[in-house]
């Protein structure tokens, strides 16, 4: 810090602002004196039952990022923070035409399509998942007591897969490349009246992006939910690595960097009787949104690009994130004058025969289980918690397929069930 001003109207104003909420470090534009908004408010937040350690108390939840997201208070105080970059973005005014339109190109229709469902109709349901417990606690077993690994099986959301597709004019020329952009919001609040655009801005999550190469004339472009550039693959476990190695399968590619939104957790839930979504669809202009690569030849992870960019290199994208909803809507003419109005709702902001578009889809939630199958084997005894919340939960305790484990094992000297 020098005393000068730095002004947060330039392309590089985002970063500034972010270094100074965020980080705290060297990247502040001036530490002592903004500090570490963020995560000293999670500090604060994590000891306010026990401030001055009078009674010797843990740390709350919201101090550790593995239970942080446990505690209600995590999604306020986040919702702060988003606020405060949104004020800053409102303050750079609306998108001008020339930054949002593609002119040649035109995005005539868009439709999902779920395997045996009506069409835009997207359905989720419920899905448990084995977890292997012993590679990171030691639960004191070994193989000479017939004692195997412990899995604990979750339930947790999931969805059927499904498609986007997308039909696309091309009038800009053959071989154009181009960058597209799809965003998911719901279009009702809770009283079932419909989000104004200034709302519905802020709850448009990205569900994919990625690039195709439009030929002249009409395009059909389809993609699978599972390959969306925001979602990593439910986790591998060590074992699983392994195994690939044994058998001269292991890729570097095949990696799990670990950063990214759940595949499961791509749809929200929704509930029986269907919820209206905005399914929004954009292309912009490929070769104004590549940006280079420093080290090309190192090899891709499964990682979430939108969402957590990649490794040692540049964002790849030269938009920014959640554009083109990080700001306010464009400025239109108000109909029969020359006054100009802010748009009112998502219809309004897209330009007829322009290269976005809109359709309405709906969510389904049927109250249905089923099983991932990747964890513990079939013939292992399923032992249900006494203190379970759900009904739904379970533990499941191995030894082997052949030699299952006792009821009862010894526990530190003391009889205790296959717990965890």
């Amino acid at each position: 810090a020098d005393g000068q001003r730095v002004s947060l109207k330039g392309p590089k104003g985002i970063d500034d602002l972010g270094g100074l909420v965020e980080n705290g470090g060297e990247s502040s534009l001036n530490s002592q004196f903004y500090g570490n908004m963020h995560n000293m408010g999670h500090v604060i937040i994590a000891y306010a039952h026990d401030p001055e350690k009078r009674h010797n108390e843990n740390i709350g939840p919201m101090g550790d990022e593995a239970t942080a997201m446990k505690d209600p208070v995590f999604y306020r105080w986040h919702k702060f923070i988003d606020d405060l970059f949104d004020k800053y973005k409102q303050t750079l005014g609306a998108y001008p035409e020339p930054e949002l339109l593609w002119p040649g190109v035109r995005v005539s229709e868009i439709s999902v399509s779920t395997s045996g469902r009506d069409k835009n109709l997207l359905v989720t349901n419920w899905m448990q998942s084995d977890i292997d417990l012993t590679r990171g606690l030691d639960l004191q077993r070994s193989s000479a007591m017939n004692q195997g690994p412990v899995w604990a099986r979750v339930t947790h959301l999931n969805h059927e897969s499904f498609t986007y597709n997308i039909t696309v004019e091309n009038n800009a020329g053959p071989g154009a490349r181009a960058t597209v952009r799809i965003f998911l919001a719901p279009r009702f609040n809770e009283h079932g009246q419909r989000f104004p655009y200034s709302h519905q801005r802020t709850i448009f999550f990205e569900m994919d992006k990625f690039t195709v190469l439009l030929q002249k004339g009409t395009n059909q472009i389809t993609r699978d939910s599972k390959d969306s550039s925001v979602t990593i693959p439910w986790e591998s476990s060590f074992r699983d690595l392994e195994k690939l190695m044994e058998g001269g399968e292991y890729k570097s590619q095949d990696a799990i960097c670990g950063c990214g939104w759940p595949q499961h957790l791509l749809l929200p839930m929704g509930n029986a009787g269907g919820v209206i979504f905005d399914l929004f669809v954009m292309l912009t202009d490929g070769a104004k949104d590549a940006v280079p690569r420093k080290n090309p030849e190192r090899p891709n992870c499964k990682e979430s690009l939108s969402y957590c960019g990649s490794l040692d290199e540049l964002y790849p994208d030269t938009k920014p994130m959640g554009f083109p909803f990080d700001k306010i809507g464009r400025s239109i003419t108000k109909p029969g004058t020359n006054m100009a109005a802010v748009v009112q709702n998502l219809d309004e902001f897209i330009p007829k025969n322009s290269n976005m578009a809109t359709v309405q889809v709906k969510i389904i939630h049927e109250d249905r289980v089923s099983l991932r199958g990747n964890g513990a084997p079939a013939t292992v005894a399923v032992i249900t918690p006494s203190r379970a919340t759900s009904k739904t939960s379970t533990t499941k305790t191995t030894a082997s397929l052949n030699n299952p484990a006792p009821a009862q094992t010894q526990y530190r000297g003391r009889s205790r069930p296959n717990r965890v």
